[in-house]
């Protein structure tokens, strides 16, 4: 009888023991779970922050691209250089040369003695990479042929000198828009039509108008499949659909 009792009393901790281990256990995958959680969502977090510093860097280096050719084409005005002496020539793109401009590179906006800015094509970091197959993907166009409306004159033969970046990314437009206070996202009515590149002068052929004219700078969505970009030999064609691309523009001088 004292065996069996023994007996009975030494499985009764056993049985508790287990319990509390499997209590243990249990609570132990709980807190891994909520652990793996927060974590994870953590990272989606972490992940997005990244995402939007890096659209934020790239449309503040946008930002200061453009005013860099704005300076350097308002110097050279300043200099006595005409409209038509303004000359954007480069190696990268066909056709870029202003014959008319001075000899001595004087109103060149990439000559030392000129404007002094160095030719430096599109970082794709910018840029929406379905589009790079389109004419103009990675290239700055200063465009000839288009007007934007309230920006100086709306006639006909008022068209801007434009500098055009296109196809940018969906996140950098809307970065770029925001540090300019553009709200909501402008849609291209007509255009955009970075047309001919400039090469001293204007073809009174197109206008570009957004859903909110007057900006001298914005990023816009083009909506309009039948619109082309640009042609950088000079010989646009509409064969290029554009739509649900975005593009930023900065005028550069409004005529």
């Amino acid at each position: 009888m004292k065996r069996l009792n023994n007996t009975r009393r030494s499985t009764r901790p056993r049985s508790t023991e287990a319990g509390n281990a499997f209590f243990i256990v249990l609570i132990g995958v709980v807190l891994f779970t909520a652990l793996m959680f927060t974590f994870s969502r953590g990272a989606q977090q972490g992940g997005g922050n990244i995402a939007n510093r890096r659209a934020d860097l790239s449309a503040t280096e946008i930002l200061d691209y453009a005013a860099k050719y704005d300076r350097a084409v308002n110097r050279l005005l300043s200099r006595n250089c005409s409209e038509s002496d303004l000359n954007f020539e480069n190696s990268t793109i066909t056709n870029s040369d202003n014959a008319a401009a001075p000899a001595d590179g004087r109103c060149d906006v990439f000559a030392p003695n000129g404007g002094g800015v160095s030719f430096t094509p599109i970082p794709p970091q910018w840029l929406d990479d379905e589009h790079d197959d389109k004419d103009g993907y990675g290239l700055p166009i200063f465009g000839s042929d288009a007007r934007m409306l309230d920006i100086g004159g709306n006639d006909a033969t008022d068209q801007d000198l434009i500098l055009w970046i296109g196809f940018v990314s969906a996140d950098v437009c809307t970065a770029i828009n925001k540090k300019l206070g553009v709200d909501p996202m402008p849609t291209f009515v007509d255009g955009p039509y970075a047309g001919l590149y400039y090469t001293g002068s204007f073809n009174d052929t197109w206008q570009a108008e957004l859903s909110e004219p007057g900006l001298k700078a914005a990023c816009a969505r083009e909506t309009n499949s039948d619109n082309a970009f640009t042609d950088t030999a000079n010989a646009p064609s509409a064969s290029q659909s554009i739509a649900g691309s975005y593009h930023f523009y900065h005028v550069l001088i409004a005529r």
